[in-house]
């Protein structure tokens, strides 16, 4: 997505956004077209192509912006601890629950994980600025870990209890990791 503090711009990109939202509702990804998006969205062909490269570009625009949101919470925190990292993970599942649904219906759940990983990276290696030689495995551990359980709890449909689970977890970590996973 074409980067801009122009509110024209940005005013486009919300409506291209918001029909991309709209049509993922009524039909599988793959099925929804660039043609379409304009036409929902009522913008021009060119506007479209001015601020986005294609409806991939616009998925990962979709997607890019949870994450920000979710980062932004977890920068303005005095303290980042392994609970609100969590926490803030499961709410924001919660919130978007519809429309990670939607995504993991369509086979995009690797597509997901791959804007979340550049994404989170990004913006961990911004703030930290490479505080270890295994950092980026670090972001890459703890990222596949946490989706991979938000993946199941979405897949369970958000039956478990959320504080009890988010309490599992994290006296797992602390914890470490056992000899024998399998009396888990």
């Amino acid at each position: 997505m074409y980067k801009s503090s122009n509110p024209s711009a940005l005013r486009s990109q919300r409506e291209i956004l918001d029909s991309f939202g709209r049509l993922l509702k009524e039909e599988p990804y793959e099925e929804i077209s660039v043609k379409q998006l304009i036409f929902e969205s009522g913008v021009a062909r060119k506007t479209f192509y001015r601020n986005f490269t294609s409806k991939e570009d616009v998925l990962r625009s979709a997607i890019e912006a949870v994450i920000t949101e979710y980062s932004e919470i977890l920068r303005t925190g005095s303290v980042i601890t392994l609970k609100e990292i969590l926490e803030t993970a499961f709410d924001f599942l919660e919130r978007y629950r519809e429309f990670f649904g939607l995504l993991k219906r369509d086979g995009l759940t690797a597509f997901v994980l791959d804007v979340i990983n550049t994404q989170i990276r990004k913006e961990h290696f911004d703030i930290s600025q490479g505080a270890s030689d295994f950092s980026a495995y670090i972001v890459r551990f703890n990222i596949g870990a946490i989706f991979n359980v938000l993946n199941l709890y979405l897949e369970e449909d958000c039956k478990e209890d959320k504080k009890r689970l988010i309490g599992f977890l994290e006296e797992y970590i602390r914890g470490g990791i056992s000899n024998d996973v399998r009396r888990l």
